[in-house]
């Protein structure tokens, strides 16, 4: 976790002038777990869209600031254990389909065009796998070698990983 902390504050060292980015293109992430627990019982942990610090052992806090949790438009503040805030709007949300997209409104993190899913799914046996998958550009200036493609899709990566992992610890007790 202490790795994830530092990646964080990395990131957040902020943009330096005159580095251009070597590629525009949108950067994919992509990170699964599977769990014994049925899809509505892991939906259930995860579906509310202002409890990611329920289950998220990265963030601290998280509320509605405008809106209707669940219903398309609101916006949450998220805050990171000893770091700072971000604002998000929920893009789409179903609870038939298991399924919410959200995007980066506001962060200290050099990203663009952040938008992310969610979606838990039956495996075949039982069980379920949850799936958060996120898109995203670097800013049109790089800080860093650390800050490069590989890097960032790394460190979300991680984010996503901390969260889908704690999550299997919750339910496969």
């Amino acid at each position: 976790m202490k790795n994830l902390f530092r990646a964080l504050a990395a990131l957040l060292v902020g943009v330096s002038a005159g580095a251009h980015a070597q590629s525009w293109d949108v950067l994919t992430t992509v990170e699964t777990v599977t769990l014994a627990a049925s899809p509505d019982a892991v939906w259930d942990i995860v579906k509310d869209y202002d409890s990611l610090h329920k289950w998220h052992p990265v963030f601290s806090n998280d509320v509605i600031i405008a809106g209707v949790n669940n219903q398309m438009a609101a916006t949450r503040r998220l805050t990171v254990k000893d770091g700072p805030d971000f604002t998000e709007e929920l893009l789409g949300w179903s609870d038939y389909g298991k399924t919410y997209t959200y995007r980066i409104v506001q962060s200290p993190l050099p990203l663009k065009g952040y938008s992310a899913t969610i979606t838990v799914s039956p495996v075949a046996g039982g069980g379920s796998m949850i799936t958060w998958s996120g898109n995203f550009k670097r800013p049109e200036k790089v800080a860093k070698a650390d800050q490069d493609d590989a890097a960032t899709m790394k460190f979300i990566s991680n984010v996503y990983r901390a969260g889908l992992d704690n999550v299997k610890k919750m339910v496969d007790k």
